[in-house]
């Protein structure tokens, strides 16, 4: 059995990283902060016993924090892409234009989330907060395989720092993600 963790999964299908591999028979823990968004991914899966689904955000404190969705972003009906719980990584996309609305959602911190599953791969987008987030997860534990990380065009230094150290490799980048493997 192939185990995948998505943490910022959005609504499942809108320029999701793991949707192929759900649809190829993969078990996937879903994670989505953003009440719309999950909404949508509840709908998604609600008859997939494959699919284990979490409303919440993986942070650095575990504890009810202000969440700021964001409205539609490619106006294709998408919503809470460019949501986050930074209020920098808001008001930059704000000033471009996207609404956002305030919310509170649960965070939790990795340590606290985490319950001891092995995910061959982990996905992460989660727009300002994916370093920290990557910085938390001990890879060796989770017996990880494959890593994708959104780094949107900064810091690849950092990423690349954590990712050696458990002796993965770069084998794609692009602007949006950088994909390491083992």
């Amino acid at each position: 059995m192939l185990n995948l963790l998505s943490i910022g999964e959005n609504d499942g299908k809108t320029l999701s990283n793991v949707r192929a591999l759900m649809e190829a028979g993969w078990w996937g823990w879903l994670v989505e902060p953003d009440p719309l968004a999950y909404n949508r991914l509840h709908k998604l899966y609600e008859a997939s016993d494959r699919a284990k689904l979490f409303n919440l955000a993986i942070g650095v404190r575990t504890k009810e924090e202000t969440f700021y969705s964001s409205g539609t972003h490619l106006g294709l009906g998408d919503t809470g892409l460019l949501s986050t719980l930074d209020p920098a990584e808001m008001e930059k996309w704000k000033a471009a234009g996207t609404p956002f609305t305030e919310t509170i959602v649960t965070v939790m911190t990795w340590e606290d989330f985490y319950k001891g599953e092995e995910f061959h791969l982990i996905s992460i987008d989660a727009e300002g907060f994916d370093l920290k987030i990557l910085k938390q997860i001990d890879f060796n534990v989770t017996k990880t395989k494959m890593v994708v990380v959104e780094w949107n065009g900064k810091d690849r230094h950092l990423y690349d720092a954590i990712m050696y150290k458990f002796n993965f490799n770069l084998i794609n980048i692009d602007f949006e993600n950088l994909i390491y493997a083992r």
